[in-house]
């Protein structure tokens, strides 16, 4: 394929991922109650004028790296504070990712495989939503593929990189801590190149992780490394209690089952949702494929063999971290979402060397392509218009606006009745930031005015009319009450 050619194939390919990561976005964007937490954390940052040291909460009692507040601080203030302006960075993140796809696994693989791979990026559901989901996690793919380039031209014996892998490794943990489950299959990539390894250059790779999690050690240190200290305990419990030698995190036939179908989903949802017949298919060629090759990852000595050598080891590792993790839900996945995407390239590159097998990757390749955009057309996550939806921006904003206009400038209390209220804030951060960036941010402390907001309407009291006024906006019923 002539250079021209090949620069306007990608360049279309490069489109296409940002008009199906764009299309109809502000009809369908997302906006939940964790994304408002974050956003609220943001604000107070930028009001108090003070860096954040940790980042969003995760589970477990642990915090993200900062870097993602850091990142979100100009940008929100450019956006006048949009809340929209997380999603936007998520589709340019999402595009952008094909072109840094193709430019790495070029490099690793071939040119071929770097077609394939980013053509399946473009289509692929889980890729589409996580891109247009827009939270901080996803953005751990951006180093993932610097990450993969760079220990492969360490492999090549160019010790310099090794800084830049653990920059990578460390930008990584910022965005997700999952992240912490590649560690085994880097350390088993210094050990199969430990003859050429300088301690220079370890310590070096050492610097490059530590540099962007310093304002993440800068906190636990002050704080008694109270962060490390639980981190410490948890990774162990987690095994011993999988190895059933504490009466925890056993593994059970439930969690056993709920394992096996989040790594199916994992590995399907790269191709295809709302399928499973094709998703069966797809995981089990998948599986077979990477049986069959096997032998590559006991490989050291050549430089062509990195790529197969990291792919398996990090997808096995990885794969090991979660299921002794259990019950992962797909964002646990996302430090190494594009592995699946490779094996596959791999597999139909090998394939279509020959018409028949060229025919089936173009077979499938539509198949795939027809089911996916019907799924997405009939899923809120992608481009349906289902009328009002407590889980549409747009839809929220219309919800606020009602609270803060009727409210005229008053304090006043806000609640939330739904789905996961018994989280902290009664998982109502979403509307707590829009009713402040509309103008009148709800207080903590106690008023003669409160509002509450009931997205499950059977949980609505029956004599809420004698307590207060009501509001209905689409299927959603607000209720005033005020002393």
């Amino acid at each position: 394929m002539k250079l021209k050619k090949l620069h306007l194939l990608i360049a279309a390919i490069f489109l296409l991922a940002f008009f199906l990561r764009f299309f109809k976005i502000s009809e369908n964007l997302m906006f939940n109650a964790e994304q408002g937490q974050n956003y609220l954390a943001i604000k107070t940052a930028i009001v108090s004028r003070q860096l954040p040291l940790l980042g969003p909460p995760a589970a477990h009692l642990f915090s993200q790296g900062s870097l993602y507040y850091w990142l979100m601080m100009p940008l929100m203030m450019i956006a006048n504070f949009n809340p929209a302006t997380g999603t936007y960075l998520g589709i340019v993140a999402g595009s952008i990712m094909v072109l840094l796809n193709y430019w790495v696994i070029k490099e690793v693989f071939n040119k071929e495989v770097a077609l394939f791979s980013s053509l399946l990026i473009v289509v692929s559901p889980i890729w589409i939503y996580f891109s247009r989901e827009a939270r901080f996690y996803f953005l751990a793919i951006i180093p993932f593929y610097l990450l993969f380039w760079f220990l492969y031209e360490f492999w090549q014996g160019k010790d310099k990189f090794l800084f830049w892998a653990g920059l990578s490794h460390g930008v990584m943990l910022n965005f997700h801590l999952g992240s912490i489950a590649l560690i085994p299959a880097i350390l088993l990539i210094l050990w199969a190149k430990r003859k050429n390894l300088k301690r220079k250059s370890l310590f070096l790779g050492g610097i490059g992780f530590l540099l962007p999690n310093l304002p993440f050690l800068i906190y636990d240190l002050t704080h008694g490394l109270a962060i490390s200290t639980k981190l410490l305990i948890w990774i162990p419990y987690r095994v011993i209690g999988f190895l059933g030698l504490y009466p925890k995190n056993n593994l059970t036939p439930l969690v056993l089952g709920e394992n096996l179908q989040a790594f199916f989903r994992f590995f399907s949802e790269n191709f295809v949702m709302g399928q499973e017949s094709l998703g069966i298919l797809v995981t089990v060629i998948l599986i077979g494929f990477l049986v069959f090759n096997y032998k590559k990852a006991l490989i050291f000595r050549k430089r062509k063999d990195f790529g197969w050598f990291f792919l398996l080891w990090a997808l096995f590792l990885f794969s090991l971290a979660v299921f002794i993790h259990g019950s992962p839900p797909r964002h646990y996945f996302i430090s190494i979402l594009p592995l699946p995407i490779m094996v596959f390239s791999l597999f139909w590159e090998r394939l279509g060397k020959n018409y028949l097998g060229m025919a089936l990757v173009i077979f499938f390749l539509l198949l795939s392509a027809g089911f996916n955009l019907r799924f997405f057309f009939d899923s809120p996550a992608f481009y349906a218009l289902r009328g009002d939806s407590p889980i549409f921006l747009k839809f929220q904003e219309k919800m606020m606006k009602v609270i803060i206009e009727n409210a005229k400038g008053e304090k006043f209390n806000l609640k939330r009745v739904g789905e996961f209220d018994y989280y902290p804030g009664e998982y109502a951060q979403n509307y707590r930031y829009l009713a402040w960036w509309l103008g009148n941010e709800p207080t903590e402390e106690p008023t003669n005015l409160r509002y509450t907001i009931y997205e499950e309407l059977n949980r609505l009291p029956i004599e809420s009319e004698k307590k207060g006024e009501i509001f209905k906006v689409g299927g959603i019923v607000i209720l005033k009450e005020a002393k």
